[in-house]
């Protein structure tokens, strides 16, 4: 049974070097997504900063993992932060199995 998952932020508001950001300054966040545990991650999308959110359907059951960068407009990247998350496995327990039967 696959899950929706929402994954939302908030913006910095300083550099790196711990001086004012202009959110002017920021052009976007690109979000990533792992299933192996951040073996091979695939970007999803780079939401422009109107947004901090971005939704994803139809996650299958497992761990996985949200890596969001910051993109400032000179192209400049923040450092990843990844956010690990595990989709529960709601679906119901499998059949019994070695079902006997004795007859006297």
């Amino acid at each position: 049974m696959t899950m929706d998952a929402l994954i939302s932020w908030n913006l910095p508001t300083t550099r790196e070097s711990g001086l004012p950001l202009d959110p002017l300054d920021i052009a976007g966040v690109e979000v990533w997504l792992s299933a192996d545990l951040g073996d091979n991650f695939t970007v999803l999308s780079t939401v422009p900063t109107a947004d901090t959110e971005l939704g994803v359907p139809d996650l299958e059951p497992g761990d996985w993992i949200a890596r969001l960068v910051v993109i400032d407009t000179a192209d400049r990247r923040s450092d990843n932060v990844d956010a690990p998350f595990n989709v529960p496995d709601n679906s119901p327990p499998g059949a019994v199995t070695n079902v006997q039967i004795s007859l006297s």
